[in-house]
């Protein structure tokens, strides 16, 4: 099926099949260089092969988080509303799916063919779009929060159009993805038109998240501390500043990763056209789990922020703080006045 030789330190492969890295999101000028029968770095196969043996330890690791906090979110006595349930169980099921797919790509590629050199199927194709039915709904939720903060509409709408961008990209580029995959198995690839060092759409599918991911943090954060700036009761001061932590971790690990993710592809990656390093895409692996693990986070710490101490209190106090602070701050009730789950943020 294949022929292997070992030539000064290179690895030179021959077949009617070219080879193409397990990962879904992978760039056709390695296709082509792989595909041509030259030799092959043995330090640039380990640079395609290794990142999919990590993000398979990164899914591991991280479905093991999300089974945890899942677990501490069913044990809580009050229960969320449906919007919010179903969230959790629809992420929750996609984040199982993605792992289940990884777990199903490593077998086929490391163990069913090992030591075989094969083209990639559904199961490497779909890593994108899996990432984003994970990542959008919850954008969406924090989408939410920031309007519940704000009750800006004209500042939402654009967060909203560059959440829609980001699912159209999705389909993009799995769609551009699919297309690759069966121009390498049909040996079409063009050279000339695949040899491109940047691939544009997997750009555009990268820097939407981060920037929104970016912008809701921003506003997150900034309207919280615009609001502990204003209160100055020490015990309210105390619960305002333990909430900003909690939006804070869970907030800005995700969008770290995204702004990685991107800043990894473009500069460092695609910086150096014919080496195939595919390590961006582990970084991609842990992403949208990320994002479970932020929302389930933020779930469970801000029922432990409405349950510690007793709420009564905290109305009285915030309705003399409202007195003398006036309307425009009545977006902020949430953060501090915790009367049930459902309105707290």
């Amino acid at each position: 099926m294949f022929k292997k030789q070992i030539t000064r330190g290179h690895l030179a492969f021959t077949s009617a099949q070219p080879f193409l890295p397990p990962l879904g999101v992978a760039i056709m000028s390695d296709y082509v260089e792989l595909s041509s029968g030259a030799g092959i770095p043995v330090q640039s196969i380990s640079n395609v092969l290794s990142p999919g043996i990590v993000s398979l330890f990164v899914q591991g690791l991280e479905t093991g988080l999300v089974i945890s906090q899942l677990s501490q979110w069913l044990s809580l006595e009050q229960r969320d509303g449906t919007a919010i349930t179903v969230l959790v169980i629809f992420v929750t099921t996609v984040g199982f799916v993605e792992t289940a797919v990884c777990f199903t790509s490593a077998w086929r590629i490391y163990v069913h063919n090992f030591g075989q050199l094969i083209v990639p199927q559904w199961t490497e194709s779909v890593h994108a779009l899996l990432s984003t039915l994970i990542a959008a709904p919850i954008q969406a939720y924090f989408i939410w929060r920031c309007y519940h903060i704000m009750k800006n509409i004209y500042l939402i709408i654009p967060l909203v159009v560059t959440l829609v961008s980001t699912v159209v990209a999705a389909g993009w580029v799995t769609a551009w993805i699919f297309h690759m995959h069966a121009a390498a198995r049909s040996n079409s690839t063009n050279h000339n038109e695949t040899s491109n060092n940047i691939v544009y759409p997997f750009v555009v599918f990268l820097t939407l998240p981060a920037v929104l991911d970016i912008t809701i943090t921003s506003i997150l954060l900034h309207s919280l501390i615009k609001f502990l700036k204003r209160i100055h009761a020490e015990h309210i001061r105390r619960r305002v500043t333990r909430y900003i932590v909690v939006t804070w971790q869970a907030v800005i690990p995700p969008c770290v990763c995204a702004v990685a993710l991107l800043i990894k592809y473009v500069t460092f990656t695609q910086a150096h056209p014919g080496k195939q390093q595919m390590w961006y895409a582990a970084i991609q692996a842990m992403l949208g789990k990320l994002y479970v693990l932020s929302l389930y986070f933020t779930l469970n710490n801000r029922m432990d922020l409405a349950t510690n101490e007793p709420p009564v209190t905290y109305a009285t106090t915030m309705d003399v703080s409202l007195d003398s602070m006036g309307s425009p701050t009545r977006g902020y009730v949430f953060s501090v006045h915790f009367p049930d789950r459902e309105q707290v943020c």
